[in-house]
């Protein structure tokens, strides 16, 4: 499976910073001016506070930030190792000091615990989780079970085209064909079943977000829970990967019974998955790129089955159906 596709800004994938600027005395610093860059990429969103210290730094994409806030007669503050995610509104309150603005003062980011920005009860897993948790055909939709008030329904089979059995879920208690699903902000929902229209790739996957209660009206469109899936964007650096999983019969274990009786009833199996990755930036650091390519080949074969008779039916006393009354 190949999958290319272009996706551009909107609401519903991208995450808001915003907070006050005061002084020491907490008196209200106006015209502060807040620079957010985004260290990935190197791109800058520009914000100043009104007249009641507020700022606001809107539709930023999801990524690691530095924060520098300046302001004549104060000291420059820079808050380095700020990690937005999708759909986040963090807030960021500075404390100016006095002094030149060619000092500065260095604080390291730290996430809030409790977002007081949004009323929406959601959960975020992050890439890390996707590249080191076990997923069995490597299905990230997988790792959604781990969010609570989400039951996952079907078999989660483990294969990648599978997307009517393996993304079904109840989230927050409704129905699953009420879900709304999402790939970069834009609609990839099944109406029929209530599962993802397709998958994007472990690889290709920075993230996605799962709102069990109280979604915002930027979502709608939906009586239960909202999934929202970031795809990986290109940095200024290249970076590249290439994979190969296998799974076959002499990796597989045996049944219980065959082991009780000495025999080995493994059925047959060859599962590939492989693909590659590459992300990088085209033409200087205002355009990046990331692409992705995976497979498939499955060929299995169903393993022994028998039918056994109850204990009625050994001992001669199963009870016989009555003949058909005649018409």
């Amino acid at each position: 499976m190949l999958c290319v596709a272009f996706a551009t800004i909107s609401f519903a994938q991208t995450a808001q910073l915003t907070g006050r600027v005061t002084d020491s005395s907490d008196a209200v610093v106006p015209s502060a001016e807040i620079a957010v860059t985004n260290t990935d990429t190197g791109m800058t969103r520009t914000a100043t506070s009104n007249e009641l210290g507020y700022y606001t730094a809107p539709l930023l994409p999801r990524g690691n930030y530095q924060v520098r806030v300046r302001n004549a007669g104060f000291k420059t503050i820079e808050c380095a190792g700020v990690l937005l995610d999708e759909g986040q509104v963090l807030r960021l309150d500075f404390v100016l000091q006095l002094g030149a603005v060619t000092e500065s003062i260095q604080v390291t980011g730290t996430p809030s615990l409790i977002e007081t920005s949004t009323t929406a009860v959601s959960t975020v897993v992050p890439n890390q989780k996707i590249l080191d948790l076990p997923m069995l055909g490597r299905n990230f939709f997988s790792l959604a079970q781990l969010v609570p008030g989400v039951r996952g329904m079907g078999a989660y089979t483990g294969l990648p085209v599978d997307s009517w059995q393996t993304s079904r879920a109840a989230i927050g208690g409704g129905a699953p064909s009420a879900n709304n699903y999402m790939v970069d902000g834009i609609a990839a929902e099944m109406t029929t079943s209530g599962g993802f229209l397709f998958f994007p790739s472990v690889d290709a996957t920075e993230e996605f977000r799962v709102i069990t209660r109280n979604a915002s009206a930027e979502y709608g469109r939906t009586g239960g829970g909202v999934v929202n899936v970031i795809s990986r964007s290109g940095t200024n650096e290249f970076h590249g990967s290439a994979y190969e999983f296998l799974r076959n019969r002499v990796l597989n274990a045996n049944g219980f019974f065959s082991n009780r009786v000495g025999r080995d009833d493994r059925p047959a199996l060859t599962f590939n998955q492989y693909g590659a990755l590459w992300e990088a930036a085209l033409f200087g650091t205002r355009r990046f790129s990331s692409s992705t390519g995976s497979r498939w080949r499955n060929e299995a074969r169903p393993g022994p089955s028998a039918r056994f008779p109850c204990c009625s039916s050994v001992k001669g006393t199963s009870p016989r159906r009555s003949p058909l009354p005649e018409a």
